[in-house]
């Protein structure tokens, strides 16, 4: 089976007994370092509706949710060919999500000057 084969990339973990799919993650791991850029692309499309609901149950429904998904997947974006494959996407993806969200919260929690 090949990548393009795959129903989801995200939950490829060096966990797996499995022979194919450690296969599979070994070319992910490969391909992402060598920043191939139609599955980045496809990393990204399938992470953004994971990072909108983590993101979104962190910081809540609020005006900037749709800015701090955006930048949790530009850092996502920039973070990918250093996967190592020691973990999964999605677990990369979310403690980058879940940094994010703090920023966001405590841009938000610090006191707004009133001049």
């Amino acid at each position: 089976m090949s990548l393009a084969l795959a129903p989801s990339l995200l939950r490829l973990s060096p966990k797996t007994t499995s022979v194919p799919e450690r296969l599979l993650l070994d070319e992910l791991v490969s391909r992402l370092q060598a920043r191939d850029d139609a599955l980045i692309d496809r990393v990204l499309r399938e992470l953004v509706p994971e990072v909108r609901r983590w993101m979104l149950r962190q910081l809540g429904p609020r005006a900037e949710l749709d800015d701090a998904v955006q930048d949790a997947l530009s850092e996502i974006a920039r973070a990918l060919h250093r996967f190592e494959g020691r973990s999964s996407l999605a677990t990369l993806a979310h403690r980058i999500a879940l940094r994010t969200s703090y920023r966001y919260y405590r841009k938000r929690s610090r006191p707004q000057p009133l001049y």
